[in-house]
């Protein structure tokens, strides 16, 4: 059976989750990314064209959105946005606001929230990958029937209990694996070909 890279194997992602689980750890993300985003918008005074306040902020509320999710993310946008208006927006230091800085202002709450929305959409498309793989590795360890899942190069990503049974190795000695071990070794370059072939054209054999 061919098996793609897993999202499960990714270590980020799962770590992405865990943190979005944790409203503490999210929020504490989101006002450490707003934070470290003035930082570097200060450190630029002097170097950029005046009234571009808002560069570092974007990705203050991408990264608050990924790690933490969209409240999170929406946290950093309006706390980006005070934070800009009276460090950067003219005259600096001041809450008082210019038309063109408050047209500045709200432009970039839309276009932050939209990075916002985005982002949010991919974190739940990503879930909704992970939950659905999840279910696909219930079912084949809860099949009856030895399953050896591959990848296109023929390394083993995945075996149910019955694989282990009916072959006689643990599964940590497959996964990772070359699947032609499990092949008789007079058969072993032949089934190389047969598994190359099942890759290009995948179906029942």
């Amino acid at each position: 059976m061919p098996f793609l890279s897993s999202l499960t194997e990714q270590p980020f992602i799962a770590r992405a989750q865990r943190l979005r689980r944790n409203l503490l750890a999210a929020y504490g993300i989101a006002i450490g990314a707003v934070g470290v985003a003035a930082l570097l918008r200060l450190s630029m005074t002097g170097y950029l064209i005046e009234g571009v306040p808002f560069n570092t902020f974007y990705p203050a509320a991408v990264i608050a959105t990924f790690l933490g999710g969209w409240r999170p993310g929406l946290v950093a946008v309006a706390m980006s946005a005070v934070v800009a208006w009276y460090l950067f927006l003219p005259p600096p230091f001041s809450w008082e606001l210019t038309y063109e800085g408050g047209a500045s202002l709200l432009a970039f709450v839309v276009l932050a929230s939209l990075n916002v929305a985005i982002v949010g959409l991919l974190n739940a498309a990503i879930d909704r990958i992970l939950v659905q793989e999840k279910n696909q590795r219930t079912l084949i360890e809860a099949a009856p029937n030895g399953i050896v899942v591959t990848d296109e190069g023929g390394t083993i990503r995945l075996v149910n209990t019955s694989t282990e049974r009916m072959f006689g190795y643990e599964r940590s000695e497959l996964v990772g694996a070359a699947v032609d071990r499990l092949v008789p070794q007079p058969l072993a370059h032949k089934h190389a070909a047969l598994r190359e072939g099942f890759h290009k054209s995948p179906g029942p054999r």
